[in-house]
């Protein structure tokens, strides 16, 4: 037979200080379940099925904002994602009847890198650089599709469309004057090249009676024009007026 020791008045007290703490922890352990449980059991008439407010904001552990959503005005309603230092990287909201609707992309120093767009017109993308300038747009409109590419100085350089006629590419330079387009409609292809004014210096068409160049002077009138036809070929030659001076054959 095992003897026990008699327990100190120390001891005691020590054991009875633990089962004091496990009593308090099993306490506060219990006060969610019992707070969910008097909430489940509570009248169905305190659960509300809408709920109403101009704005709603959602907090990180930190007090950090991270979701904003509001209506400030009667015709926009707009969601904001922030990140974990709560600057701004995402807006999603809606602007009638001006703009439509728009989903804008911020980077970390929250510059404006990414906007789609979707308008009465139709939808349209920009994208930006690090200093919010545009770099980059795409368009379709009813009829017509374009891609457009823009410089650092926001002159566009290349701008590849599509219309009801035919697609075509265009070429600009640094100050935005068409420098060469080249497009194919029903009635033929053509490439033209401009002067740094964006006066047009030479055209070359294929179309369905031949090809052909035309050649022009700084004031855009035709000075050489050269075909190809099924009749025969042959170069004219103009004045500054724009009358034939030559001819072969």
């Amino acid at each position: 037979m095992k003897m026990e020791i008699p327990m100190t008045t120390e001891e005691r007290l020590d054991k009875l200080e633990r089962k004091y703490r496990l009593l308090v922890l099993v306490g506060y352990g219990l006060a969610p379940v019992l707070a969910v449980a008097f909430l489940l059991d509570a009248p169905s008439q305190d659960v509300k099925d809408t709920i109403s407010a101009r704005q709603f904001i959602v907090i990180d552990e930190n007090g950090t904002t991270r979701m904003r959503l509001s209506a400030p005005g009667p015709s926009y309603t707009g969601l904001v994602v922030y990140d974990f230092f709560g600057k701004r990287r995402a807006i999603l909201g809606v602007d009638e009847p001006e703009e439509g609707w728009g989903l804008k992309l911020f980077d970390k120093n929250e510059a404006l890198r990414f906007w789609l767009e979707i308008n009465d017109l139709g939808p349209n993308l920009e994208m930006y650089d690090k200093e919010e300038n545009l770099t980059l747009m795409l368009d379709s409109s009813e009829g017509s599709s374009i891609i457009g590419l823009v410089d650092k100085n926001q002159e566009p350089r290349v701008v590849l469309g599509l219309t009801e006629t035919g697609p075509g590419v265009v070429l600009f330079d640094k100050d935005g004057n068409p420098q060469a387009e080249l497009n194919s409609t029903e009635t033929g292809s053509a490439l033209l090249l401009y002067d740094k004014d964006g006066t047009d210096r030479a055209v070359l068409r294929s179309i369905e009676s031949g090809p052909g160049l035309m050649l022009f002077d700084k004031d855009g009138k035709t000075r050489v024009g050269l075909h190809s036809i099924e009749s025969g070929s042959g170069i004219v030659l103009f004045d500054e007026n724009g009358k034939p001076i030559w001819t072969s054959p």
